[in-house]
């Protein structure tokens, strides 16, 4: 009973003195008191870092999405502004037939109506003010250098016209009857079609590309007995390079830019556009907040200088990604390609455009967290910045960088609020 009444008394002892402690007014050792008095607030430190200090990077690379790896195939006409065209090769056509089921095959002579067929992606129909846009496709076939767009783009000659269609917001494909002559010319000849498509209207549209299964057609009857002799469909294929069995995979349909949204002015970032952008962002941060302190908040500030492409009602969705490549590569645009998923390191998406605000707030607190601990020669302090459907859309949106010339208040900043290490002494 004894020994029971003395447990009892230190119990209450110990809460009397932990009470008389934290109803004190400390005026020194708070790095204590959190650990004694829990309800008492922690201290947090809010710090802005001009770009100036707190970017040793900030640049805009080129280079992505790889050529016919885009994510869909956009056509896209903005006059004096913007032309973005596609080329679809068919490098393995048929053209043996048989006239009667019991006759033995023979070359096609004829290409009798000839059309090629696309799929659009109606969700990225924009029209310039017209409620439809006419489509047209040329015979881009040559031989050399046949990837390059000055050769390319100067194909889309009348000469070389195979024919046009119509199109509105709520087609879901598209049928292009072609010059039966033009087409007749290389069933004979090389066994090969090789199309180029353009908008001569204002506006733009994505057509899905071979890998989405459901990509563009080729299809023509080898004679004029289209009862008893059944038309040849043909799908996207290249044979060439044909050292290169990867990039024939990827050549099967790929955009030429002959102009483009986001010509570079510097300095500034730009993210997405015609050829596509990333802005690669490598950080120089004092290692006593990013190693030792409790990061609570962390928002990069970006400040918009323009926009290009954009229609009325578009806007821009961009992804913030952390980076993961070490410090060794040091060259901005490879070191870009090496991005971390979502689910490695989480940074929200953010939306722009002419209808939003003049700044654009990217929170990184998940990538600061993770550098913590890390040196930089093992972890690269850096994020980079694309957009949703890069190649294949024709919008871009530019930030001012942290140009010395460049006012403060445009320059990226980035704030951030933390807590400093608390220390378990006594006060």
């Amino acid at each position: 009973m004894i020994r029971n009444r003395l447990i009892a008394f230190g119990v209450a002892f110990a809460v009397y003195v932990g009470a008389t402690a934290c109803s004190e007014n400390l005026q020194e050792g708070r790095a204590g008191c959190p650990a004694l008095c829990p309800n008492q607030s922690v201290p947090v430190i809010d710090t802005t870092i001009d770009g100036l200090i707190g970017l040793a990077v900030d640049t805009t690379v080129t280079g992505y999405p790889a050529i016919g790896t885009e994510p869909e195939l956009l056509v896209a006409s903005g006059g004096d502004s913007l032309d973005v065209r596609g080329v679809i090769r068919f490098d393995s056509i048929a053209f043996e037939y048989r006239p009667t089921s019991s006759d033995t095959l023979r070359p096609a002579e004829t290409a009798f109506r000839p059309y090629i067929r696309l799929r659009l992606d109606s969700t990225s129909f924009r029209s310039g003010g017209g409620v439809n846009m006419t489509i047209q496709a040329y015979d881009v076939d040559t031989i050399g250098n046949d990837t390059t767009v000055a050769v390319l783009a100067s194909l889309f000659r009348p000469d070389r016209f195979l024919g046009q269609a119509q199109f509105d917001s709520l087609s879901d494909s598209v049928r292009i009857p072609l010059d039966s002559a033009l087409i007749g010319a290389h069933i004979r000849g090389n066994k090969r079609v090789r199309i180029g498509v353009r908008l001569t209207t204002t506006g733009r549209v994505d057509i899905l590309n071979a890998a989405s299964g459901v990509g563009p057609s080729f299809s023509y009857f080898p004679a004029t007995d289209t009862t008893g002799v059944a038309a040849f469909v043909s799908v996207p294929r290249s044979v060439t390079p044909f050292d290169d069995s990867l990039l024939q995979g990827e050549l099967q349909n790929y955009p030429i830019t002959v102009i483009g949204s986001s010509p570079r002015i510097a300095p500034r970032l730009d993210v997405g556009g015609m050829p596509a952008r990333r802005v690669y962002m490598r950080f120089r941060l004092p290692s006593r907040i990013i190693d030792s302190a409790t990061i609570v908040r962390a928002t990069l500030t970006l400040t918009v200088n323009r926009f290009g492409g954009f229609l009325p009602g578009d806007s821009l969705t961009i992804f913030p990604q952390g980076v993961i490549a070490t410090s060794a590569i040091t060259d901005p645009t490879k070191a870009a390609a090496f991005v971390a998923a979502s689910t490695l390191i989480g940074i929200d998406t953010v939306r722009v455009g002419p209808a939003f605000a003049d700044t654009v707030n990217i929170e990184i607190v998940n990538a600061m967290r993770r550098w913590a601990g890390h040196a930089t020669d093992s972890v690269s302090r850096a994020i980079v910045l694309r957009i949703a459907n890069e190649g294949a859309d024709p919008l871009v949106a530019s930030f001012f960088a942290a140009g010395a010339t460049i006012p403060a208040r445009q320059r990226p900043r980035i704030h951030i609020a933390y807590i400093n290490p608390a220390g378990f002494g006594l006060p």
